[in-house]
């Protein structure tokens, strides 16, 4: 009896000193994620610490890519890199249906299962444990550690595990969130410098014309009366467009609904691009439907936002350019393309395009929030804007669908 009381004794303190170590671990791991600027330099090192204390030989941490929309390999231990490098990407949807803790022997559970299965029959892992990385709701990654010398962890494994995966997790998206305030820095301040340009330059004009209608007089007002005209409907569009895209961030902006021939829209937007496109020369090809496409919208709208696209196309498009405009409708849509073969888009920046003040490097016109403002038009009409383009120096292709109205 005097002998299991002791034994339980010691027992208890090597509990003890074992929580106190973890407890310190933590804390060390805790500090070294939250003090660095990219937390993805020391997961690795503050994973293998975890190793030595867990009997683990194997650890691997997945994060979601915004590029591919899918999970990447960040940093692992335990086997060759060219091994590692066969699971460098995982698809999101797939790998993170029912990402399990403790163990993996549920058939959903395992976010790499095939990543699982290959060390079992090639390395002899017998333990393994997924944890996932998220943050406000949304799985960010995983990180996971396998064993070949057991079978299973304890719930003081557990625990220390799922600890520093919450670790790991508020630390990357802290990171997110401070590279997302640097860049949202960075755009204002592009965005004030565009603004101050794009307006000068008109400004500009306008000051040079009027001391030349004082130096001339009356004679110089067929000649440049035209420029001015231009110089200030372009500053008005500019103006309209920051105030639309203020209004529509509050919630603020009128929409007067109505049935509608989008084939009229059409031609009223290419009207308002004219300048646009002759100033450059470029060829126009526009194709439109012998019958009406009937749509409910506000067609003051739908001109502002086909207007755009097509001013973004003659802008992009470099002098003698062609420029192809389309309608038509497919199923129960209308839909609106505008073609051109311009600079083009790089794939990655398909999406991203449409985010304010975003614009295709080496063009330094415009403000940047068109394509934004025309997507937010159109989705407040219940319809979609697209775009697609096979790279750079391939010319670029815009899709606008609107519901089609029915009687």
């Amino acid at each position: 009896m005097f002998d299991a009381l002791v034994g339980n004794g010691c027992e208890s303190d090597d509990t003890l000193r074992a929580g106190a170590r973890r407890n310190a671990f933590l804390s060390h791991a805790a500090g070294q994620l939250l003090q660095v600027d990219n937390p993805k330099d020391v997961i690795a090192d503050i994973c293998r610490a975890a190793m030595t204390d867990l009997d683990c030989q194997f650890f691997f941490n997945f994060l979601f890519d915004e590029h591919t929309h899918g999970l990447r390999l960040n940093a692992f231990a335990g086997l060759p890199e060219e091994e590692a490098r066969k699971f460098e990407t995982l698809d999101y949807n797939i790998a993170l249906r029912g990402c399990a803790i403790r163990d993996c022997e549920c058939q959903n559970s395992c976010p790499a299962r095939a990543l699982r299965e290959s060390l079992a029959s090639a390395y002899g892992l017998t333990g393994y444990c997924c944890f996932p990385l998220t943050s406000y709701g949304r799985i960010i990654g995983t990180l996971s550690f396998g064993s070949q010398t057991r079978q299973s962890f304890d719930d003081s494994e557990i625990m220390l595990m799922e600890t520093l995966s919450h670790f790991v997790s508020i630390a990357v998206a802290r990171s997110h969130m401070e590279q997302a305030l640097r860049e949202c820095a960075r755009r204002k301040d592009e965005f004030i410098a565009t603004l101050a340009h794009e307006l000068r330059n008109p400004l500009a004009a306008i000051h040079h014309g009027f001391h030349a209608m004082a130096r001339i007089g009356d004679e110089a007002m067929p000649v440049l009366q035209p420029i001015i005209e231009r110089q200030l409907s372009h500053m008005v569009r500019l103006v309209d467009d920051l105030l639309d895209m203020g209004r529509i961030a509050t919630g603020k902006i009128e929409v007067k609904m109505e049935v509608i021939d989008l084939t009229g829209v059409v031609n009223r937007s290419i009207e308002a691009c004219e300048f646009a496109l002759t100033s450059r020369n470029h060829t126009l090809a526009l194709s439109l439907p012998s019958e009406s496409l009937h749509v409910r919208g506000d067609p003051v709208r739908l001109v502002q936002a086909i207007a755009n696209l097509i001013d973004n196309a003659a802008k992009y498009t470099s002098s003698n350019g062609e420029i192809d405009v389309a309608a038509t409708w497919a199923g129960r849509e209308a839909v609106v393309r505008v073609r051109d073969n311009g600079v083009g888009i790089p794939a990655e920046r398909l999406e991203s395009i449409f985010m304010m003040f975003e614009q295709i490097e080496g063009y330094s016109g415009g403000l940047g929030i068109g394509l934004n403002l025309s997507r937010r038009i159109i989705e407040m009409h219940g319809g979609t804007l697209q775009a697609r383009s096979e790279g750079l120096g391939r010319g670029s292709e815009f899709s606008l669908r609107l519901p089609l109205w029915a009687p």
